[in-house]
């Protein structure tokens, strides 16, 4: 755990509770909204969940409260800065003054970098992040006066409270990273109603996702008690509650434990500073190269990387046994316990229906060989976090 100074600072508020998202309007009433844009994606329109969220701003009581002015819903599977950029035109066009984010992270992350290039008057969000990257702290970094509320649909990101935003740069291939800590929502609402008609493969992904959050900010060199707590607790109820959730879709109470599990999650990951996050420098490299989902990605790199670099997850692997619930193993010693562990999330892996192998999903094993190796090296990630190119070498050959 660092002996370093740690820092730590979360400034969204939480509401969380089965049919939590109809407390919206009077959300952003409270914040001072008048008129707000709702961002989504195709899916969530197509599923009904874009009009069941917007339906709320039309009920007769609601009448003196603000005025949904405009749903876009064209944003991709990760925050494309082109979309971010028609997003923002968007957003002036109908002359709104707040945002609602509904979705995963691609919609969470994209709402951040549009409420980024509105506070600082801007029109692209590329020309904001020089060498795809931007990081802000106080005290030039100041809280931005838009009303922001992110509601979540799925459990993984927790990017609906996390103070930074993963932005495509769809002609670079490469996934940037914008930090800053008043860029997130004001307020986030976690309604798990919401998360009932996620496909089981989206379900699975996106639990792997919060489950690579917890465990790259158990491992880091700057895991806190901040982030242990968070990431250990994420760890166990992901364990405790995907299986029973993907057997039974409308486990209420199941999908309300992932939805809390993927929030604390990314506080685990974001605040383990100094970090070192190397499944998601794979993610985020295969992701920009071959579209693979973040979350699928993920789950698949996690074990790849925790058996091609033991060293950095040795030191936590009895704790990791113990929130799995693998009791003989937190008794036995730190390399058992890896092994142990690893074989623990393959299982979880498998039975959640998941592949093992990314040509299992159409990548085809030479052609990610001749263009990843460098990708994983210029991802911003891979820059705090350098890995050995034999490293890169044998995670890949471990996971294609």
């Amino acid at each position: 755990m660092s002996k370093t100074l740690l820092t730590y600072h979360m400034r969204t508020q939480v509401l969380q509770a089965p049919g939590a998202s109809a407390m919206l309007p009077e959300i952003l009433a409270q914040l001072g909204c008048r008129r707000a844009v709702l961002f989504a994606d195709q899916g969530l329109t197509k599923a009904g969940i874009t009009a069941r969220v917007a339906q709320w701003f039309d009920l007769p009581h609601k009448g003196q409260g603000p005025q949904l002015v405009g749903i876009f819903d064209k944003i991709p599977q990760d925050a494309e800065s082109s979309m971010i950029d028609e997003g923002v035109r968007f957003y002036r066009e109908q002359g709104a003054d707040g945002l609602i984010a509904l979705g995963g992270g691609s919609v969470q992350d994209s709402v951040k970098c549009i409420k980024f290039v509105l506070d600082k008057g801007g029109k692209n969000i590329l020309s904001l992040m020089p060498g795809n990257f931007c990081f802000e702290t106080p005290p030039s970094a100041k809280p931005m006066n838009i009303p922001h509320v992110g509601i979540a649909t799925t459990a993984g990101t927790g990017a609906e409270v996390s103070p930074a935003a993963v932005v495509f740069n769809s002609k670079d291939k490469i996934k940037g990273d914008l930090a800053h800590p008043f860029v997130g929502p004001d307020v986030a609402i976690l309604d798990p109603e919401l998360t009932v008609s996620l496909p089981p493969k989206l379900t699975a992904a996106t639990a792997f996702d919060a489950l690579t959050h917890a465990i790259e900010g158990i491992a880091s060199p700057g895991a806190n008690v901040f982030t242990d707590a968070y990431g250990f607790e994420a760890v166990s109820a992901i364990f405790r509650n995907l299986l029973p959730v993907l057997e039974k879709p409308a486990y209420i109470e199941g999908r309300n434990a992932l939805l809390g599990a993927s929030c604390v999650a990314i506080l685990s990951f974001v605040y383990a500073v100094p970090g070192a996050y190397p499944v998601h420098n794979f993610a985020h490299a295969i992701g920009a190269h071959f579209r693979v989902h973040h979350g699928t990605a993920n789950a698949l790199f996690l074990t790849a990387v925790m058996e091609a670099m033991p060293d950095l997850y040795l030191p936590r692997a009895k704790d990791l046994a113990r929130a799995m619930d693998l009791r003989a193993a937190a008794g036995q010693n730190a390399e058992q316990a890896l092994a142990e562990v690893i074989a623990a999330l393959k299982d979880l892996r498998r039975q959640s229906g998941l592949p093992d192998r990314f040509s299992e999903l159409g990548v085809n094993a030479s052609s990610a060989m001749e263009v990843l190796p460098m990708a994983v090296m210029r991802d911003p990630i891979g820059l705090i976090y350098p890995i050995p190119l034999e490293i890169i070498g044998q995670v890949l050959q471990n996971a294609l």
